[in-house]
């Protein structure tokens, strides 16, 4: 499948729909994030059209190669089009339209043998001879709605198909605020638990609303999240109640600003395995650093004997628990999509895995805010010491159950 992204002028005094076509969606150019949704959709080609007005040629190719930096799409005048080879089907969408992953994942798999002409406001969807016929009845000059009117004026009423679309055009500034909205909302993950849902999430996608148009990286997020919960383990480790509190609430922030790093990620298309380690490890390293500081803590207002083993126990239970998770989930998933989204590889989740799954979310980090502020924290390393151990085995579990099923379903076959 190719796709074509109809582009007018580049100007200083450029057209509406091109103004909006280069300008800054959650932190991408429009035209820029409309050629990668496509590429990780599926298709083979992608082209951006533009007129070739000589006085603004070097301006505009300049403009254009700025604003599709990251993606594989490739700049041509209708005159080039006109002489490229062309097979299969052609999507051609408007240069201020954005279309859902959805709807170009749909288009991308169907199959071309039985394509007809579907044409819609925003969007075209014909045969490659076809458009290619069409195309040769324009001026070289046509460009952005020239061009696309044209190609559809040509498709004959008999032979035309309502395309339906999904998907939005920009053409004034509040529709750049609905779909940036759209893009956020679309971040909240399915694994996400019931606190972190409610609270984590909607402060973590109003802090990343903000970041977005910066130059922050998703990997420079990480680095502030772990600042932070290293801060909080530091905190933690003094058994004054203030620092016992304000170690919860910096607890908290860290696995709060934690969501944002994924979230830049996946709204400007920077994921990476790299990354997706990089977080992983960096939450499981505060989290070894405030169980330790919970048992120091115990220890130097106390002198218990118990403190030290159950930070112990709780620490070498956790890593144990993400090494397991890392090594079977992780390590060798190619898939695309979050690095981890759950402690099995298995499709259907067996009811001991759901559990292990909302064992491993984040909510427990309000419990631990509840008891600093009564200055109990050492109850939740009591209490960790034991289920994190259990925890571990749990997942040894899962994974030698996995593993059976994996040896066992080609035989099932």
């Amino acid at each position: 499948m190719q796709m074509l992204i109809v582009l007018s002028n580049t100007g200083e005094r450029g057209s509406c729909e091109e103004s909006f076509a280069l300008r800054s969606v959650a932190g991408l150019p429009l035209i820029r994030r409309t050629a990668i949704m496509a590429q990780r959709a599926g298709f083979q080609r992608i082209w951006v059209a533009a007129a070739e007005p000589s006085e603004q040629s070097g301006k505009r190719s300049e403009v254009l190669a700025e604003a599709l930096v990251g993606s594989d799409a490739c700049v041509l005048s209708v005159a080039d089009l006109k002489i490229m080879e062309m097979s299969g089907a052609v999507l051609v969408v408007a240069a201020d339209f954005l279309p859902t992953a959805r709807f170009l994942q749909k288009i991308a798999r169907q199959k071309e043998t039985s394509l007809q002409h579907y044409a819609s406001e925003q969007a075209l969807l014909l045969p490659a001879t076809s458009f290619h016929s069409y195309l040769q009845k324009l001026p070289d000059t046509a460009c952005s709605r020239g061009l696309f009117e044209g190609v559809r004026a040509n498709i004959p009423t008999t032979d035309w198909v309502e395309l339906e679309i999904q998907g939005m055009a920009i053409r004034q500034a509040t529709d750049l605020r609905v779909v940036e909205s759209e893009l956020l909302a679309g971040l909240v993950k399915e694994s996400d638990g019931p606190l972190a849902r409610l609270i984590n999430r909607r402060i973590s996608l109003a802090v990343t609303r903000r970041l977005m148009h910066t130059h922050i990286t998703p990997d420079q997020m990480t680095w502030v999240s772990l600042v932070i919960g290293l801060f909080a383990a530091l905190c933690f480790a003094v058994p004054a109640h203030g620092f016992q509190v304000l170690g919860g609430v910096l607890f908290l922030a860290h696995s709060i600003l934690d969501g944002c790093d994924g979230e830049l990620a996946r709204l400007k298309f920077m994921e990476s395995r790299r990354g997706g380690e990089f977080d992983f490890w960096s939450d499981n390293i505060v989290h070894a650093a405030v169980f330790t500081a919970m048992g120091v803590a115990w220890y130097l207002a106390t002198a218990s004997a118990w403190a030290l083993p159950c930070s112990l126990l709780a620490v070498g239970g956790a890593l144990i628990s993400a090494s397991l998770i890392y090594m079977h989930s992780m390590r060798g998933k190619t898939a695309s999509g979050p690095l981890y989204t759950s402690v099995s590889k298995a499709e259907q989740k067996s009811p001991l895995t759901r559990i292990a799954d909302m064992l491993s979310r984040r909510d427990f980090i309000y419990l631990v805010l509840l008891l600093a502020v009564f200055d109990k924290t050492h109850w939740f390393l009591i209490v960790t010491a034991i289920g994190s151990p259990l925890y571990a085995a749990l997942l040894s579990f899962v994974i030698w159950r996995d593993k059976r099923r994996e040896r066992h379903a080609p035989e099932a076959d």
